[in-house]
């Protein structure tokens, strides 16, 4: 039924009344939430399309009591609070409609977070569009049929208005503030917003609704999967507190070099590095305990290849004194363990010497010391490679257990409380590898022992102990992975110790649980985003749930796989089949609403579509076949139907494969458009001002244009001379309304400019030097000036460079920063909702991707590292999953699969 003039008056609909708005503006002013004071009000054509629109809409909304607008303000809770135990938050709600643009957004620019800015606007709007929008404490979800749409937000609304959206779009802000002030702690509340959109269902295209949740940050890493450098390959990790401050800390010994490292815990299973120090030659294995006495651990590293012992005394900070090393006392230790076996309550060293078949113990003198060793030569067993220390017999002194690879089998050693070591039990079984668990499997009271067999199809073997220093029997259980590198623990919580083994090859832990009695489940096999070369189950994040702490196999990392309380692990990434890839992009390509993925796969020619079916769930790809070998992609409204088009060079063919969009995610088949001479990159822009989408292309002899003609075809071609061109963009550096050119040229070690023209044509390039080698380009402001700003990823020098833009195309001084081996791509987005534009690149082999954090002032903090599959060549930045925060997408053309890391409000 459609509302008659009186009626609509008095519902004051936020499509319709201003002057209304202009109350709950001074109200937001009082709890620290603003509108924009200077957004531009709609001309009178606007208002009478958005006064129409309400009047189409009135009945729908009283009916709904969402959308509606009253007076009452947005209060903050009585009393304010210093600290906050609310974590900031953002959900999306649903609710939204499609227009001609795709679906509209509620954008948040910020953070939820106490003390930080926030601006919620509207972005994927019609261009110089019109709506409305409105804010409310509560949601209560209505559908209306009639616009396809669910309205959330209900009366009363604390903040409403009109808006106009730009040529991109995009509205100014909404409400937002400079500063959330903490008194606002806990505050939730609900947004939504309309466009005009004569294509939309009824005429209105609707955001999805928001919930917003002003708090703290979480303390989270800024994605799952972080990694934490070693400086190394390494071997093998011991955790204690090093520090004192109650966190649990790592030290690893490296299996690829001569050295050992130490990260400390900082909270939530993350840690940072601390201290380094050289050994004489590769250890194979590390304990730490308070050796001296001094309540700090201390360190033991032993390394087989020279017959060394190393002691590295803790100074209480994370750091330690190394002292002079000293012979093993036996020929190869391969593995060492500090116990206190003569019960003069001074910590002891045992090692398991692998050619000599011996046991050595060497006895705590204090202050890191050792008196004489005393050896075992075993006689049941050769080749000790694996050693614990256990009460076995039930004595009350720690005897010694050993896993043996030469004569295979488990052999318990036990102690006459002196230090005295006697053969007491020998459980054979062929195929053991190197290390060793003890703990009790079955409950029975008696310590068993867990080794684990990496023959075709692994098994774990348990011997079971008989608590007198004998075994009472074996039992096996296979598992599909080939490994040797596990650990044992209570997974799940269920009071039943299970195993867990992590694969030194394939990105896969296994997990066995346990039922009682020495009884283990079938495996349940987990992602990784690495393999493992050593293991250990910890709670690291104190979450109360055993956490998996592996160092990398592959790559010098450290990383942090939580557990998730039910037996199993977090696989935090999604990943999913391109087929293979080199580079993409990203658009909404369905008009669904949501950003998509274009991938081109290089050679084989053929550009996948990945369809975003919400929430970051991306379909199958589907194959679009070309011709060529391009390495780059970009999309843009080519023939003027509103829909996505691709563009890829082809640099044998000396020229571009159009493919124009269908609206529906597919594409139509390739156009060949010759351009230039063998085109490396490509851009789809208005270049000259005409209203249409040009064709950009980056060669080796400089950059060529051809101007679009609006129905998918292009004018003749205009070539502008630089070096060659690795990566182009298309920017408005000194703000004149011209739009310039950027180009990357990797041989040469610097940026081009080409500044826009009147009359569309472009003046000679300018360069500035960028770092050696520049591959990966970015421009965007980096420092909130209005500016814009440039930045590469710099294959030749290992590093990033940025330069902060002056406003008149030229650039101030290089900052360089550390980017890891050959940095390949560089991506730019804000991951971490905090409203500064942070920095990402990867690289061909590392295994990892580099996170710089932005400062806001054109400055980025050190790189947080990311763990990825090995050969990284493509990074892209959308908030695919919806949540207002950008996520990172990694292309892996080896595998032939991406990852997707979801960002996440973090500080």
């Amino acid at each position: 039924m459609r509302t008659n003039r009186s009626s609509r008056s008095t519902l004051t609909s936020p499509l319709a009344i201003e002057s209304v708005n202009r109350t709950r503006i001074c109200a937001c002013h009082r709890t620290r939430l603003s509108t924009d004071d200077g957004r531009r009000a709609p001309d009178r054509e606007a208002r009478a399309a958005i006064t129409a629109a309400g009047s189409r809409v009135a009945s729908g909304l009283l009916t709904a009591a969402a959308l509606l607008i009253a007076t009452s303000a947005f209060a903050a809770p009585a009393g304010a609070q210093t600290t906050c135990s609310t974590a900031a938050d953002s959900a999306n709600l649903g609710g939204g409609s499609s227009g001609a643009f795709g679906q509209p957004r509620l954008t948040y620019v910020g953070a939820p977070i106490l003390g930080g800015t926030m601006r919620i606007l509207v972005t994927h709007g019609p261009a110089f569009g019109v709506g409305g929008f409105a804010f409310g404490n509560t949601s209560i979800p209505v559908a209306l049929p009639s616009y396809d749409a669910v309205a959330h937000p209900s009366a009363p609304f604390f903040a409403s208005g009109i808006f106009t959206l730009d040529a991109d779009g995009r509205s100014s802000k909404l409400l937002g503030a400079s500063v959330l002030d903490p008194s606002l702690c806990g505050v939730s509340f609900v947004g939504q917003a309309v466009v005009v959109d004569a294509t939309a269902v009824g005429g209105l295209a609707f955001t999805d609704a928001r919930q917003y949740v002003l708090g703290d940050v979480s303390g989270d890493s800024l994605f799952d999967q972080e990694v934490f450098p070693t400086g190394s390959l390494g071997r093998e990790q011991v955790l204690a507190d090093f520090d004192g401050d109650g966190i649990r800390d790592v030290a690893v010994v490296s299996g690829g070099s001569t050295s050992i490292a130490v990260l400390l815990g900082i909270g939530n299973g993350r840690f940072e590095p601390s201290w380094s120090s050289p050994v004489p030659a590769n250890a194979t294995d590390i304990d730490a305990a308070d050796l001296d006495g001094d309540g700090v651990v201390d360190l033991v590293a032993c390394v087989e290849a020279i017959d060394l012992v190393q002691v590295f005394l803790g100074l209480g900070d994370g750091t330690f004194q190394a002292l002079v090393p000293f012979a093993s006392g036996g020929d190869e230790p391969a593995d060492l363990v500090i116990a206190e076996l003569n019960g003069d309550l001074v910590p002891d060293l045992a090692l398991a010497h692998r050619r000599s078949d011996e046991v050595t113990v060497w006895f705590g003198q204090g202050g890191g010391l050792f008196g004489a060793p005393s050896a075992l030569v075993l006689t049941s067993s050769e080749g000790p490679t694996g050693i614990r220390a256990a009460d076995m017999d039930a004595d009350g002194d720690l005897d010694i257990v050993l896993v043996s690879t030469d004569v295979d089998g488990l052999t318990i050693c036990t102690n006459d409380g002196t230090g005295a070591l006697t053969e007491s039990g020998f459980a054979p079984f062929f195929f053991l590898k190197d290390q060793v668990r003890v703990a009790d499997m079955d409950g029975d009271g008696a310590l068993d022992a867990i080794a684990v067999v990496p023959q075709i199809t692994g098994r774990v073997v348990i011997a079971f102990g008989d608590g007198a220093g004998g075994f009472t029997g074996i039992s096996e259980k296979s598992f599909d992975l080939v490994s040797e590198r596990f650990d044992v623990g209570d997974i799940d919580g269920d009071g039943e110790l299970d195993v867990l083994v992590v694969d030194d090859n394939r990105f896969e832990a296994v997990i066995l649980r346990g039922l009682g009695g020495g009884v283990l489940a079938d495996g349940a096999t987990f992602d990784l985003p690495a393999a493992g070369a050593s293991v250990a189950l910890e709670d690291v994040d104190a979450d109360g749930w055993l956490d998996t702490v592996i160092c990398a196999a592959d790559v010098p990392n450290l990383l942090v796989v939580p557990g998730d309380g039910t037996g199993g692990l977090v696989e935090p990434t999604r990943t999913f089949v391109t087929g293979g890839g080199v580079a993409f992009a990203r658009g909404d390509l369905d008009h669904d609403g949501d950003d998509d993925l274009v991938v081109v796969r290089g050679a084989g020619g053929v550009l996948a579509t990945l369809l975003n079916g919400g929430a970051g769930a991306l379909s199958a790809p589907v194959n679009h076949p070309m011709p060529g070998n391009g390495k780059h992609v970009a999309l843009g409204r080519i023939d003027g139907d509103g829909f996505l088009d691709a563009a890829v060079p082809s640099p044998a063919e000396d020229g571009v494969q159009v493919l124009l969009g269908l609206g529906n995610g597919g594409f139509g088949l390739p156009v060949f458009v010759a351009v230039g001479s063998t085109p490396r990159c490509v851009a789809l822009d208005d270049v000259d001002g005409d209203g249409l989408v040009d064709l950009l292309t980056g060669s080796p002899t400089g950059v060529t244009i051809r101007p679009g003609n609006g129905d998918g075809t292009f004018g003749l071609e205009v070539g502008y001379a630089t070096a060659a061109v690795e990566r182009l963009i298309v920017a408005d550096l000194n703000a004149d309304g011209l739009p310039d050119v950027v180009t990357a040229h990797r041989v040469s070690g610097d940026v081009g400019v080409l500044l826009g023209q009147v009359g569309g044509t472009l003046a000679p390039v300018q360069t500035t030097s960028m770092g050696t080698g520049p591959s990966g380009l970015v421009v965007q402001d980096f420092d909130g000036d209005g500016v814009l700003d440039v930045a590469t990823a710099n294959r030749g020098s290992d590093d990033l460079s940025v330069r902060l833009g002056i406003g008149d195309g030229t650039f101030a001084a290089e900052q360089r920063y550390p980017g890891g081996f050959e940095p390949r791509s560089i991506v730019s987005g804000d991951w971490n909702g905090d409203g500064s534009l942070d920095l990402a690149v990867c690289h061909g082999s590392s295994g990892d991707v580099w996170v710089y954090r932005g400062r806001g002032n054109g400055g980025f903090l050190p790189a947080l590292r990311f763990a990825v599959d090995e050969s990284c060549v493509a990074l892209a930045s959308a908030d695919l999953d919806g949540d207002g925060v950008d996520d990172l997408v990694v292309v892996d053309e080896a595998i032939s699969m991406a990852t997707l890391l979801i960002g996440r409000l973090f500080d």
